[in-house]
Protein backbone atom coordinates (compact mmCIF):
# COMPACT_ATOMS: atom_id res chain seq x y z
CA UNK A 1 0.00 0.00 0.00
CA UNK A 2 1.75 3.12 -1.26
CA UNK A 3 0.31 6.14 0.48
CA UNK A 4 2.08 9.45 0.87
CA UNK A 5 3.03 10.59 4.35
CA UNK A 6 0.58 13.51 4.19
CA UNK A 7 -2.33 11.25 3.22
CA UNK A 8 -1.41 8.78 5.97
CA UNK A 9 -1.38 11.59 8.56
CA UNK A 10 -4.72 12.85 7.28
CA UNK A 11 -6.24 9.36 7.52
CA UNK A 12 -4.73 8.88 11.01
CA UNK A 13 -6.27 12.15 12.20
CA UNK A 14 -9.65 11.32 10.66
CA UNK A 15 -9.56 7.82 12.15
CA UNK A 16 -8.75 9.22 15.60
CA UNK A 17 -11.70 11.57 15.37
CA UNK A 18 -14.13 8.87 14.15
CA UNK A 19 -12.97 5.67 15.88
CA UNK A 20 -10.86 7.01 18.76
CA UNK A 21 -7.69 5.32 17.50
CA UNK A 22 -5.39 6.34 14.67
CA UNK A 23 -4.77 2.89 13.18
CA UNK A 24 -8.35 1.61 12.73
CA UNK A 25 -8.49 2.72 9.10
CA UNK A 26 -5.46 0.50 8.32
CA UNK A 27 -7.32 -2.57 9.60
CA UNK A 28 -10.27 -1.84 7.31
CA UNK A 29 -7.93 -1.41 4.34
CA UNK A 30 -5.54 -4.32 5.03
CA UNK A 31 -7.67 -6.96 6.77
CA UNK A 32 -11.09 -6.06 5.43
CA UNK A 33 -14.48 -6.45 7.09
CA UNK A 34 -17.42 -8.80 6.80
CA UNK A 35 -20.77 -7.76 5.39
CA UNK A 36 -24.02 -9.72 5.30
CA UNK A 37 -25.19 -10.68 1.81
CA UNK A 38 -28.75 -9.47 1.25
CA UNK A 39 -31.33 -9.79 -1.48
CA UNK A 40 -34.40 -7.67 -2.21
CA UNK A 41 -37.78 -9.29 -1.65
CA UNK A 42 -41.27 -7.88 -2.05
CA UNK A 43 -43.29 -7.99 1.16
CA UNK A 44 -47.07 -7.53 1.38
CA UNK A 45 -48.46 -5.89 4.49
CA UNK A 46 -52.19 -6.50 5.02
CA UNK A 47 -54.34 -3.42 5.43
CA UNK A 48 -55.98 -2.55 8.74
CA UNK A 49 -59.72 -1.72 9.03
CA UNK A 50 -60.50 -2.21 5.34
CA UNK A 51 -57.44 -0.37 4.07
CA UNK A 52 -55.81 -1.84 0.97
CA UNK A 53 -52.77 -4.07 1.26
CA UNK A 54 -49.43 -2.38 0.73
CA UNK A 55 -46.29 -3.85 -0.77
CA UNK A 56 -42.72 -2.76 -0.25
CA UNK A 57 -39.27 -4.04 -1.10
CA UNK A 58 -37.06 -5.04 1.83
CA UNK A 59 -33.50 -6.33 2.12
CA UNK A 60 -33.44 -9.86 3.51
CA UNK A 61 -30.24 -11.67 4.51
CA UNK A 62 -29.30 -14.65 2.34
CA UNK A 63 -29.09 -17.82 4.45
CA UNK A 64 -26.70 -20.73 4.04
CA UNK A 65 -27.83 -24.37 3.93
CA UNK A 66 -27.37 -24.65 7.69
CA UNK A 67 -29.46 -21.52 8.37
CA UNK A 68 -26.66 -19.03 9.08
CA UNK A 69 -26.32 -15.68 7.41
CA UNK A 70 -24.07 -15.59 4.37
CA UNK A 71 -21.14 -13.18 4.79
CA UNK A 72 -18.73 -11.66 2.29
CA UNK A 73 -15.34 -10.15 3.10
CA UNK A 74 -14.85 -6.68 1.64
CA UNK A 75 -11.86 -4.36 1.57
CA UNK A 76 -11.65 -0.58 1.48
CA UNK A 77 -9.16 1.41 -0.55
CA UNK A 78 -7.48 4.43 1.08
CA UNK A 79 -9.74 6.70 -1.00
CA UNK A 80 -12.96 4.87 -0.09
CA UNK A 81 -12.08 4.67 3.63
CA UNK A 82 -11.55 8.43 3.61
CA UNK A 83 -15.06 8.93 2.21
CA UNK A 84 -16.57 6.42 4.66
CA UNK A 85 -14.87 8.05 7.66
CA UNK A 86 -15.96 11.51 6.48
CA UNK A 87 -19.57 10.29 6.27
CA UNK A 88 -19.31 8.67 9.71
CA UNK A 89 -17.87 11.89 11.14
CA UNK A 90 -20.75 13.89 9.68
CA UNK A 91 -23.29 11.42 11.12
CA UNK A 92 -21.56 11.65 14.51
CA UNK A 93 -21.68 15.45 14.41
CA UNK A 94 -25.37 15.43 13.49
CA UNK A 95 -26.14 12.95 16.27
CA UNK A 96 -24.21 15.00 18.85
CA UNK A 97 -25.95 18.17 17.67
CA UNK A 98 -29.33 16.47 18.09
CA UNK A 99 -28.38 15.24 21.57
CA UNK A 100 -27.26 18.74 22.62
CA UNK A 101 -30.49 20.21 21.28
CA UNK A 102 -32.59 17.61 23.13
CA UNK A 103 -30.62 18.24 26.32
CA UNK A 104 -31.12 22.01 26.00
CA UNK A 105 -34.88 21.52 25.45
CA UNK A 106 -35.05 19.22 28.48
CA UNK A 107 -33.22 21.76 30.65
CA UNK A 108 -35.46 24.59 29.43
CA UNK A 109 -38.56 22.52 30.25
CA UNK A 110 -37.22 21.69 33.71
CA UNK A 111 -36.45 25.38 34.34
CA UNK A 112 -39.95 26.39 33.20
CA UNK A 113 -41.53 23.71 35.42
CA UNK A 114 -39.47 24.87 38.41
CA UNK A 115 -40.49 28.50 37.78
CA UNK A 116 -44.17 27.50 37.51
CA UNK A 117 -43.89 25.58 40.77
CA UNK A 118 -42.33 28.59 42.52
CA UNK A 119 -45.09 30.87 41.22
CA UNK A 120 -47.78 28.43 42.38
CA UNK A 121 -46.21 28.13 45.85
CA UNK A 122 -45.85 31.90 46.18
CA UNK A 123 -49.40 32.70 45.10
CA UNK A 124 -51.03 29.71 46.82
CA UNK A 125 -50.84 30.98 50.39
CA UNK A 126 -51.80 28.99 53.45
CA UNK A 127 -54.77 26.64 53.60
CA UNK A 128 -55.32 27.06 57.35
Amino acid sequence: MNISRDNRKLLDALSTEVFGTSSRWQKLVNKGYYEVVTEKKTETVPGVDGAPDTTKEVDVPVLTASGGQQMVKKYHTPESISLVMSDMLEQKRLWLEGMRKAEAEKKAKEDADALNKQVQEASGGSAT
